[in-house]
């Protein structure tokens, strides 16, 4: 155990130090210079679609803007009154809560008054008819 290293750690390191040696890949091959060719071909494209595209994005005149600003405007002005309309309809179904609420309150007062009402009748008739009954 007083190795340096075990063998696998050994064969790692020397592979790693081959594998560039036994490819032999060079720069100055034809196949690198035609890969490079191509790659400032494309970035030739690239800018003159850019350059296209910076073209097309100018061509806009005052007027086009003017009107997509009216454009915007108007949307505007259209949600703005779709959320008046909302707003108002939010406020009116709250009111008639409100009423339904009280109006509820008032009727389940009426109701437990009249109960309660009916409850001593009833207690009354009970003890008339107690008392009748306990006198004869």
């Amino acid at each position: 155990m007083d190795k340096a290293g075990s063998s696998k750690r050994r064969k790692m390191a020397t592979d790693s130090d081959d594998n560039t040696d036994d490819f032999g890949i060079s720069d100055d091959s034809p196949e690198s210079s035609d890969i490079a060719d191509s790659e400032s071909e494309d970035e030739s494209n690239r800018e003159s679609d850019s350059e296209q595209e910076a073209e097309e994005i100018i061509t806009l005149t005052a007027d086009d803007l003017k009107a997509k600003i009216e454009e915007g405007k108007a949307k505007i002005k259209e949600t703005r009154s779709k959320l008046t309309d909302a707003r108002e309809k939010k406020k009116n179904a709250s009111d008639s809560i409100a009423r339904l609420k009280k109006s509820l309150a008032k009727i389940q007062r009426n109701k437990n008054a009249f109960c309660s009402l009916k409850r001593s009748e009833v207690r009354y008739e009970l003890d008339m008819n107690l008392i009748s009954e306990l006198a004869h």
